[in-house]
């Protein structure tokens, strides 16, 4: 779209996902914002929540995480509590950021809809 001037990158860790975002955007001449990046992440984890961002998670790849864990929110206060536990117990990165699992967002305040998530394996 000829009028977008900036792009907010999702990194919180990686340097990857960072330079990647930022090499791209350069490219085209635009502004990249990393609102998250370098933020502690058990206190990212609890902006999430008390922001009503229910991200969902995709997969798992983690000491303390099996499949029963797919499609589990971050806004159930059992499972989110398991990963702040995670976190203290064995350092896992609360965020995923380590790879410890993927997910994707449903639904936000900003969305106009929510996503719907029919199944998952």
């Amino acid at each position: 779209h000829p009028d977008v001037q900036a792009v907010s990158c999702g990194a919180i860790l990686s340097n990857y996902q960072r330079l990647r975002v930022e090499n791209v955007c350069g490219r085209l001449g635009l502004k990249v914002f990393a609102f998250m990046w370098m933020q502690e992440q058990a206190a990212l984890l609890q902006q999430m929540i008390d922001a009503q961002i229910d991200a969902r998670i995709a997969k798992v790849a983690s000491m303390g995480l099996t499949r029963k864990h797919v499609g589990e929110s971050i806004l159930n206060p059992v499972f989110a509590n398991h990963l702040f536990g995670l976190g203290k117990k064995w350092g896992v990165h609360v965020c995923g950021e380590g790879g410890e699992y993927e997910s994707t967002v449903v639904d936000a305040p900003l969305y106009l809809r929510r996503g719907i998530i029919d199944r998952c394996e």
